[in-house]
C-alpha cells in the first residue's frame, strides 16, 4: 500500500468524525480550541486534522496546520501532520497538542515514532517537544507526554516541571486517558489513569506509584487541579461516574442513569462536575437525546445546560465553571453561558458527506448524497455548478447535468453559511452508470397494477415490475434509452428486460421494466449492465413473494 492510499484511508475516516472535536477552554471560557480536517476559506486546503481556535464572538482563525513534508522512498513523513488534543493551560497562554503521522513498511518501522507531543507558548516565546502524546496541568506549570509509539523510547512516560527544570522518566505508560477538555495532570503535577481492571493509578511527582483499587472498572479518569480528588467514568454499556478522594483513597457514587452518563469534567475548583447523559432528571428532555449536565459538588444540584434535538456529542467546561462548549450531534459548535443560559451557535456545522455506496455518476441523472450540514448546499462537479433539487440537513439531492465533463474528478459540496471550503469527494463521471433506487438494499419500484413494490406489496412470480433507476443515459424522443441493458438472478440466470425508459414525471430517473421469472421465491438479488459488458455494475434486492 502506496503512502498516498494510506491517506486516502485516513480522510475517508476522517469525514465520518466529528467536524470539530477535542475541545479545550481557558479560564472564563471566552475562547476554546478544537481538531479539525477542514480547511477555512481563502487558506491552502489540507485535508488533515490541525488546530482551530474560536471565541465568542464568533471569530475563528487557524491556529496551527502542518501540511504534509514527504520525501521519496521514505516510510513515514518528515513532520507530523496530523494535530489532535489541543488543551490549554487555565489562562489560556499555553497550550499541549499532539502531531501524529504514519509508517508504511511493518518491521521497517519499529523505529519510527508515530507520535510527537508538544507544549507551545502563544507567544510563541518557547516549544517543548517530546514523542508521546502531550498534556498540561491548569496552571501551565506541569507537562506530561506518554506513550510514544515507536519501541525506539527509552520512556513510556515523561513528566517536565516547567518552573524548575525538573523531569522524570518512567517505564509504565498510561491508558484510560480521557480526551482534552477534562484534565490529567494537577497543578502539583499529580497524574491519574486508568491501566484497566478495576485499578486507577496516582503517580505524584518524586513518589512511586501508588495503585488503588476500585469496586468497579474504570474507562478513564480525570483529576481535580489540586490533586485531591479524581472522577472515574466506569467501562459499563451506561457508565456511571465515581468520585474518588486521593489523600483517603476512598471512591463514592457520584452520578447514576440507565441512560449512561460520559465525559466528565470538572472545574478549576474542583466544586461543579460537568458530564454528558441522556437522562431527563429536570423533566426536560423527554426525547433522552444526550444533553449538557453539571453537578454542584457542594450541594448535590443537577442541571440541564443544553436542550439539542440531535443531542450533544461533546463538551467542555470554562474553568469559572461558568460557560460550556459542546459540540453538537448535528455539527455545530456551541457556547453555552451558564449566568445568562444563553446557547449560541458559534460556527455553524460545516457540509460533510457520508461514504456514499457509489462515487460513480452520470449526466442527465438525479443523486441523493447523505450528511450533514446539507441544507441550502451548493453542489459543484469538477468547477461546474450543478442544480440542487432539494436539500434538508442531513442530504442534499442534485441534477448531473448532460454536458457535464465525463471521468475521474472531484465533487464539491459547500455549505450554504460555513467558513470553511467545500466537501471534496473523489469519483468518475462515466456516459451510463446504472444505479438502482434503493433503501436498506430494496429497489424501488411499481408492480403492475401501479402500486409501489415494498416487502409488504412484493411481486408475484411471472410479474412484470418497473424498478426505478439512476444513470441510463441519453435518450431517444420518445424517451427510451439510447443504452440497452440486461439483467440477471441469482448471478448468471438471464431476466427478460422488456424496456428502459426515462421517467416521465421525475427528472433525472429512470424506468427499467423486467419480467420476474415464474420459478422466482422470495425477494431475488438482481443485476443490471449496460449490455455488452462484461461484469454487472449494479446490484440490488427485489421484494417477491
Amino acid at each position: 500500500m502506496t503512502w498516498r492510499a494510506v491517506c486516502a484511508l485516513l480522510l475517508l475516516a476522517g469525514s465520518l468524525a466529528a467536524q470539530y472535536q477535542d475541545l479545550t477552554t481557558d479560564r472564563h471560557g471566552w475562547k476554546a480550541a478544537f481538531s479539525s480536517a477542514l480547511s477555512l476559506k481563502g487558506e491552502r486546503r489540507n485535508d488533515y486534522p490541525k488546530l482551530f481556535e474560536v471565541d465568542g464572538s464568533g471569530g475563528l482563525r487557524t491556529l496551527r496546520d502542518e501540511p504534509v513534508v514527504i520525501n521519496a522512498g521514505d516510510r513515514a513523513p518528515v513532520n507530523f501532520p496530523m494535530l489532535i488534543r489541543p488543551e490549554f493551560s487555565s489562562d489560556g497562554t499555553r497550550m499541549a497538542f499532539t502531531g501524529e503521522r504514519w509508517c508504511i513498511g511493518g518491521s521497517g518501522c519499529v523505529a519510527v515514532e508515530r507520535t510527537l507531543g508538544r507544549v507551545v507558548w502563544m507567544d510563541g516565546s518557547r516549544e517543548a517537544p517530546a514523542a508521546g502524546t502531550a498534556r498540561i496541568s491548569a496552571n501551565g506549570r506541569w507537562a506530561m507526554y506518554t506513550n510514544p509509539t515507536s519501541l525506539a523510547n527509552p520512556y513510556r512516560f515523561y513528566r517536565l516541571d516547567f518552573e524548575t527544570g525538573r523531569s522524570e522518566f518512567g517505564r509504565t505508560g498510561l491508558s484510560g486517558m480521557p480526551g482534552t477538555g477534562r484534565r490529567v495532570v494537577a497543578d502539583d503535577g499529580t497524574v491519574v489513569s486508568a491501566p484497566g481492571g478495576r485499578t486507577m493509578t496516582v503517580m505524584r511527582p518524586g513518589q512511586p506509584d501508588m495503585i488503588l483499587d476500585l469496586p468497579f472498572s474504570a474507562a478513564a479518569v480525570t483529576i481535580s487541579t489540586d490533586g485531591r480528588m479524581a472522577v472515574a467514568e466506569t467501562s459499563d454499556v451506561a457508565p456511571m461516574l465515581w468520585l474518588v478522594d486521593l489523600l483517603t483513597m476512598q471512591p463514592m457514587p457520584a452520578v447514576v442513569a440507565a441512560e449512561g452518563v460520559r465525559q466528565p469534567a470538572l472545574s478549576d475548583d474542583g466544586m461543579t462536575l460537568m458530564f454528558l447523559s441522556g437522562a431527563n432528571w429536570a423533566a426536560k428532555n423527554d426525547s433522552l437525546a444526550v444533553q449538557v449536565w453539571t453537578m454542584d459538588l457542594a450541594t448535590g444540584r443537577l442541571r440541564q445546560w443544553s436542550s439539542e434535538a440531535a443531542g450533544v456529542a461533546e463538551a467542555t467546561i470554562s474553568g469559572d465553571g461558568l460557560v460550556v462548549w459542546a459540540v453538537s450531534s448535528d455539527g455545530r459548535l456551541l457556547r453555552i453561558d451558564g449566568v445568562s443560559g444563553e446557547t449560541k451557535t458559534v460556527v455553524g456545522a460545516a457540509a460533510v458527506l457520508e461514504t456514499p455506496e457509489s462515487a460513480v455518476w452520470a449526466p442527465g441523472s438525479r443523486y441523493r448524497l447523505a450528511g450533514r450540514g446539507l441544507k441550502g448546499a451548493s453542489v459543484r462537479w469538477q468547477g461546474m455548478e450543478l442544480s440542487v433539487a432539494q436539500s434538508e440537513d442531513a442530504w442534499v439531492e442534485f441534477l448531473a447535468p448532460w454536458d457535464a465533463v465525463l471521468g475521474p474528478g472531484k465533487l464539491e459540496v459547500e455549505g450554504a453559511e460555513s467558513p470553511f471550503q467545500a466537501f471534496q469527494l473523489t469519483g468518475e463521471m462515466r456516459p451510463v452508470a446504472p444505479r438502482f433506487i434503493k433503501t436498506d438494499g430494496y429497489a424501488h419500484g411499481l408492480r403492475a397494477d401501479g402500486s409501489p413494490l415494498t416487502l409488504d406489496n412484493a411481486a408475484a412470480p411471472g410479474e412484470l415490475v418497473t424498478l426505478l433507476m439512476r444513470g441510463l443515459g441519453p435518450c431517444d424522443a420518445e424517451g427510451r434509452t439510447l443504452a440497452q441493458f440486461e439483467a440477471t438472478w441469482e448471478g448468471s440466470v438471464a431476466l427478460e428486460v422488456t424496456g428502459s425508459t426515462m421517467d416521465p414525471w421525475t427528472p433525472g430517473t429512470y424506468r427499467l421494466m423486467v419480467q420476474i421469472p415464474g420459478q422466482a421465491a422470495g425477494p431475488m438479488l438482481v443485476s443490471v449492465k449496460e449490455a455488452g459488458r462484461e461484469y454487472a455494475e449494479e446490484s440490488g434486492w427485489v421484494a417477491v413473494y
